[in-house]
């Protein structure tokens, strides 16, 4: 499931599923070379049970991310952030984020 720029997903407590980030309208022919994700959270109860993300890698086409998202509260709603580094020389760190709330689904 991919998250846009701001954009809102639910997921359910007990889903242990896959997201990501398509970055390839913004970097036309540059490639990521590096991306670290940052998960913040903004409502509900976020110390009982913390979203939890993991197993975060480049795509294939290296013009996506890719991360895994378990656990969570029911109620509790969180901002994961991306932040990558492109090949250009210069290169470009661009930063997005989207949003997860945790509902009964």
């Amino acid at each position: 499931m991919s998250l846009s720029d701001g954009g809102l997903v639910q997921k359910d407590p007990s889903d242990i599923a896959v997201y990501g980030f398509n970055w390839a309208a913004e970097l036309g022919d540059a490639l990521i070379v590096t991306s670290t994700f940052t998960v913040d959270g903004l409502r509900g109860d976020l110390t009982t049970t913390p979203l939890t993300l993991d197993a975060a890698d480049i795509g294939a086409d290296e013009q996506s991310t890719t991360f895994r998202l378990s656990a969570g509260a029911l109620g509790s709603k969180w901002r994961v952030n991306n932040k990558i580094v492109t090949n250009e020389t210069p290169a470009q760190t661009l930063e997005r984020s989207g949003f997860i709330k945790l509902e009964q689904r």
